[in-house]
């Protein structure tokens, strides 16, 4: 589903849209990489602001 999220950058712009064609706009503040054990990134303190997590697996070399 985000197979193009590796190519974000800080400032990119990120559009979901619902069924009914509303659409939200984010724009990416961070990117990084983490260990499928650390669950820390799925916090929902976001300060009373709007955010969205986008997450995805990539495959381990060993």
């Amino acid at each position: 589903m985000f197979g193009g999220i590796k190519k974000l950058e800080q400032g990119d712009e990120i559009i979901l849209t619902d069924t009914f064609d509303r659409y939200i706009k984010y724009k990416v503040y961070e990117n990084y990489q983490t260990d499928p054990k650390n669950v820390e990134c799925l916090k929902q303190n976001t300060g009373g602001e709007r955010e969205v997590t986008l997450i995805t697996c990539t495959a381990r070399s060993n």
